[in-house]
């Protein structure tokens, strides 16, 4: 561990997760349009899944692409598909704000799980983490364990301040045109973010 590089270390881990993703994404959909309490168990379901896929690459040291290239371009599509079905399910919830007697559906831990196992990014941040900077401790369960919990927690730090983003702009925005137009904005950015999984 003596060998690893904190700058580039931290500026990789920090960048690549507080930076716009599926997770942060979708977190800050589920604050505008929910409490943070009531979205708290897709969170978890989000920092779960990822937890365990980081685990599991660290496990394989990066070796998951390099054994089966088809994987990634695999995932990637998959990825891709999931994420546009939860743009438009946006789009659908953001025709829904101003009707009660219609409420939009909240998404649970397991739906958080599940866009970890759809979504490329977080495979191949895990893949290159461990195969670059991490790869000293991959044969080292305890610190391997130590590691992907430090990686939870500024996971955990970074969909928490989307969400808590789109909670504080909801509460700030009653008209709910207003607030449709964020939510169209959002899902449109989703959008973006499964159209550059494809062309990468």
């Amino acid at each position: 561990m003596q060998d690893l590089e904190i700058g580039p270390f931290l500026a990789f881990i920090l960048v690549t997760t507080f930076t716009p993703g599926p997770n942060n994404i979708s977190s800050a959909l589920m604050g505008l349009n929910f409490s943070y309490g009531k979205t708290l168990p897709y969170l978890f379901g989000i920092i779960s899944g990822a937890a365990s896929i980081t685990f599991t690459c660290g496990l394989l040291s990066g070796s998951i692409l390099e054994a089966i290239p088809s994987l990634d371009r695999g995932l990637r599509w998959f990825g891709a598909a999931y994420i546009l079905w939860l743009a438009w399910m946006t789009l659908k919830t953001s025709w829904k704000l101003d009707r009660a007697d219609s409420p939009p559906k909240l998404p649970g831990f397991k739906e958080g799980v599940f866009l970890q196992l759809l979504n490329p990014k977080l495979f191949v941040f895990a893949v290159s983490l461990f195969a670059t900077f991490l790869r000293p401790i991959a044969e080292k369960p305890f610190h391997l364990f130590l590691a992907v919990l430090l990686l939870t927690g500024v996971n955990f730090a970074s969909i928490t301040l989307w969400n808590l983003c789109g909670a504080c702009l909801s509460r700030h925005v009653s008209n709910p045109g207003i607030r449709k137009s964020f939510n169209t904005l959002l899902s449109l950015l989703l959008a973006y973010t499964a159209l550059t999984l494809l062309v990468k």
